[in-house]
């Protein structure tokens, strides 16, 4: 089973398809993403989730695929991406054991509504970030990344 949230975003350019698919590779490289396929029109993308980030480190995706769609004038690319959310969901569960086994009740909501706001701020910061790579790949410029 997978503990997985998914979530997508697409924007249309007029690049050319190897442009992009030669963007997309060489941002995700620059990303330290690893990438696990690459075909004519999907690319499909990794990180380690246990991986250690510091707090100063950029937040990064777990994971996903870079989709293109031709059309007559344009090119559509879609990000589906997810969040892995097994080690949070870990952690709360842990807590809560921790808590109800002690008898201490009055954190519990506390914890919850902490939790809540921070995965709400993290799903926020996600989207973000999965908007900034689409906007830098499609920016068609090789060199400044």
């Amino acid at each position: 089973m997978k503990f997985r949230l998914n979530y997508h975003v697409s924007e249309k350019t007029i690049l050319e398809p190897g442009v992009i698919l030669q963007n997309i590779q060489l941002h995700l490289n620059y990303k330290k993403y690893d990438i696990i396929s690459a075909a004519d029109n999907i690319v499909k993308f990794k990180t380690n989730p246990w991986e250690l980030r510091w707090r100063h480190s950029p937040t990064k995706l777990d994971g996903g695929e870079f989709e293109l769609n031709t059309s007559n004038d344009c090119t559509t690319i879609t990000l589906n991406y997810y969040d892995n959310i097994l080690l949070t969901l870990l952690l709360v569960v842990g807590m809560m054991i921790s808590l109800i086994s002690e008898g201490d009740y009055e954190p519990i909501p506390f914890f919850i509504a902490f939790f809540l706001i921070t995965g709400l701020i993290h799903i926020i910061t996600l989207k973000s970030k999965a908007r900034e790579l689409l906007k830098n790949i499609l920016k068609d410029m090789n060199h400044d990344i």
